[in-house]
């Protein structure tokens, strides 16, 4: 589930930043390795501290705050009306918008929330230096969850049994 991160991202120790990749699979993720390795590691070696990005939500509005300046700021948006699942496998496909950059460190923006379905959102920040980190995923409605298992569009889109939904 992209959003498990609010569960475990704040307790890990030490220095951190979150990238989350839209529109890859497992597989196709070393593709970007490089292009998110480059940056870190010059930022490493001259010490050069991790930008932070970082969200907080009350109610439907998320204010993401930003510890440096970006050059670019996109928002990530997916829709599932009939699930909450935003598997690449199971055809769901992120769609970006790209946000002014904010004068003061921070964006607000209203997560939708759909009639039907969920619909999951983060932000990407790109910083001068071509580093990239994004805010954790955020789902709505965030208080709804499935009852039965979601449908299995192919093979790498099934749903594992003994998590309580579609146990046979």
């Amino acid at each position: 589930v992209p959003d498990n991160t609010r569960f475990y991202y704040k307790k890990l120790p030490g220095v951190k930043s979150l990238r989350i990749v839209p529109n890859t699979s497992h597989y196709s993720i070393k593709d970007i390795t490089e292009e998110s390795l480059v940056p870190f590691i010059n930022r490493f070696q001259s010490k050069k501290t991790l930008p932070q990005v970082f969200g907080i939500i009350h109610h439907n509005l998320l204010t993401v705050y930003f510890s440096e300046v970006p050059v670019k700021v996109v928002r990530w948006t997916a829709d599932n009306p009939n699930a909450r699942d935003f598997r690449y496998a199971c055809g769901i496909r992120y769609h970006p918008l790209t946000i002014d950059i904010p004068i003061t460190n921070r964006i607000s923006i209203t997560l939708n929330e759909p009639e039907t379905g969920w619909e999951a959102t983060y932000i990407e920040a790109t910083f001068d230096d071509g580093y990239i980190a994004t805010t954790q995923v955020y789902i709505t409605p965030d208080d709804k969850y499935p009852q039965i298992a979601p449908p299995s569009v192919n093979a790498a889109c099934q749903t594992l049994p003994g998590r309580g939904l579609g146990e046979n």
